[in-house]
């Protein structure tokens, strides 16, 4: 697997706020991606 095929490159993981779209966004950062990463978790501030 390369490890760098996000390499400057931006990603926005959608529903980032746990689960699926958690590990997404935690794998797209891995791989080196300038990442952003949006949701809700459900509870009032």
């Amino acid at each position: 697997m390369n490890d760098d095929r996000f390499a400057g490159r931006f990603a926005i993981a959608a529903g980032g706020a746990r689960g699926i779209g958690f590990a997404i966004a935690k794998r797209l950062a891995a791989e080196d991606a300038t990442t952003a990463i949006a949701g809700i978790d459900g509870k009032e501030p």
